[in-house]
Formats: structure tokens, C-alpha cells, sequence
């Protein structure tokens, strides 16, 4: 594929950019040595609205998550079916199942807080991972597991260094790339979504600068385009 270098170096910016993603269903890790990912407002940069979490804190939200979920199955599941939550009357079937069921006020809410719980997606989150192709698997190999589409985990490298950008490549070609078994099926691939690198302008300057290097669901640029496109951007 041909990649159109002076397209990418032109793409809206990005600074204080709003809304760039939505409030649900995505994953931003933060990929970057412990010094420089603590910083704050790398998330704000690109507009991705999020919450900081780690591993750990996340993986007890989602078992919370899957046994509701299982608990809805179990017990509900005939006389939930086919319910829209954004609909008024489906809300006030809802309600009246609530009645048949004896729950007072505060049960109600709180099953109707639940069960919007486990049929919306989950809020955004953000994770901090150290710049290593085991670390970064780890982190979003249980996320597909949680049954996050791969396109929507995303990765931000914060370098200190722009000559970094050759090990960024190799590690983010590893995650992005299926391989494929002797019957021509895929594995391996653990994400597909946006790939964004942060650094500064120049060695001189504390202005950071982030460039997008892969949208989601699209293939990654080769090393070359990926030098220029970054050289590029912090010119201007």
C-alpha cells in the first residue's frame, strides 16, 4: 500500500483536541519509561476522555462485570430479551417488571444501574505499560480477552529520543501484524488500533508534539514514511 506522506503531515492537529474519541468501549496504554509517563495531559492532547487504571484495578471491574452479567443471564434473560434501554417504553417495562419482581425504589434503581452496566460499554480506560513488547501483549491480550474489538486498543509511545523510533516500529509491527498457521488462519494480532508517538519538537524545547503513525484498523506505514512523517511534523 502507498502511503501519501504530505496526507498524514496534513492531518487535522491535535492539540486540545475534543471528542476525538468517544467516551465508551475504547483503551488507551500508555507506552513510555516511568519517568516520562507521568506526566500528565498526554490523554487530553489527542482527546481521548478516559480513566486511568491499572491492570489489576481493571481486571476486578470486569469479573464484577461478567458475573452481573451472568447473573442477568441466569435469572432474567427471557423477560429482558429484546429490550432497547434508550427507549421510554422499554424503560417502563422495566419498571413494571421491577414491580412483579417486589423490588422497592432503591432495588429498582440499583437494577436498573446494573443492567445498564453490563449492556453498555465500559468506560474508557488508560494504562500505563513499560516500552516492551511482553508488557504491552500482556495488557492487551487480556483486553481482547474481555471482548474489546482489537481496534479499539490503542497505543501511545512517549519517547525522550527520536532515534527510538526504529525499536517503536519493530514492537508496534510485532502487536499489529497477524501471523498466520499452516491453514491460513490468523493469530498473534493483539491490537489494531491507533498508534500515536509523543516527543518533543526539539531537544532544546519542553513543547510535545504527537503524531499519529497508525489509524485504526489500517495497516502500519513503513519505517521509512514513518521517519518522514514524524521529521516532518516537527518542523513546521
Amino acid at each position: 500500500m502507498k502511503f501519501n506522506v504530505d496526507d498524514m503531515v496534513a492531518a487535522r492537529p491535535f492539540k486540545g483536541k475534543e471528542n476525538e474519541y468517544p467516551p465508551r468501549g475504547n483503551v488507551l496504554i500508555l507506552a513510555g519509561e516511568a519517568g516520562l509517563r507521568n506526566g500528565s495531559g498526554y490523554a487530553e492532547t489527542i482527546g481521548f476522555p478516559g480513566t486511568r487504571l491499572t491492570l489489576g484495578e481493571f481486571e476486578m471491574a470486569m469479573e464484577k462485570r461478567a458475573a452481573l452479567h451472568w447473573d442477568f443471564i441466569t435469572r432474567y434473560s427471557e423477560s429482558l430479551k429484546n429490550m432497547d434501554l434508550s427507549m421510554p417504553g422499554d424503560i417502563a417495562r422495566l419498571r413494571e417488571f421491577c414491580g412483579k419482581m417486589g423490588f422497592d425504589e432503591k432495588r429498582a434503581n440499583e437494577f436498573l444501574g446494573d443492567l445498564v452496566y453490563v449492556t453498555r460499554n465500559p468506560t474508557n480506560a488508560i494504562f500505563d505499560a513499560e516500552p516492551e513488547y511482553l508488557a504491552l501483549a500482556r495488557i492487551a491480550g487480556r483486553l481482547i480477552e474481555t471482548d474489546y474489538p482489537l481496534g479499539s486498543v490503542h497505543i501511545a509511545w512517549i519517547l525522550d529520543n527520536p532515534s527510538n523510533l526504529k525499536e517503536v516500529f519493530k514492537i508496534s509491527s510485532s502487536l499489529t501484524e497477524p501471523e498466520y498457521s499452516d491453514e491460513g488462519c490468523p493469530f498473534g494480532q493483539h491490537f489494531d488500533g491507533d498508534i500515536w508517538v509523543f516527543f518533543r519538537k526539539a531537544a532544546t524545547s519542553d513543547e510535545i508534539e504527537a503524531v499519529r503513525i497508525k489509524e485504526a484498523r489500517k495497516p502500519l506505514p513503513d519505517i521509512e514514511a514513518l521517519v518522514e512523517i514524524c521529521a516532518r511534523r516537527t518542523e513546521r
